[in-house]
């Protein structure tokens, strides 16, 4: 990794439409998505957010990794769309970068909580 690659664990962020929800989006998705993505995408993992979500239909999608599709070229996807690590300048704001989940977090899920981990600030921070 270089100085100016930024790495972190992807746990999805919703799909917001402002700029700066989706920075607070993607500073955010896991004790849900994190209990279901470590047990890779198997039936545990769905078992458990059916059971931290109990109110949500099974025919309604939660967010589970990154949208591939979704996403700023300076941003590369590993281990499955679940890690995302940044290979930009990052020298100014106009070197930020977004992506967005595989679903969005239905409003009906209440509160829906996550986290990110920064594994690296890279060079300049």
């Amino acid at each position: 990794m270089t100085d100016n690659e930024t790495t972190a664990p992807a746990l999805p962020p919703s799909r917001m439409a402002t700029r700066s929800t989706t920075t607070a989006a993607a500073v955010a998705a896991a004790a849900a998505v994190a209990a279901a993505t470590r047990t890779t995408n198997n039936k545990t993992g769905y078992e458990r957010l059916a059971q931290l979500y109990p109110h949500v239909p099974d025919d309604i999608h939660l967010p589970m990794k990154w949208n591939a599709k979704e996403k700023v070229q300076t941003l590369v996807l590993q281990q499955n769309d679940l890690v995302v690590t940044y290979k930009g300048p990052g020298k100014s704001h106009k070197d930020a970068a977004s992506v967005r989940s595989d679903y969005p977090i239905p409003p009906l899920t209440g509160i829906y909580y996550y986290e990110v981990k920064i594994l690296s600030k890279g060079r300049d921070g």
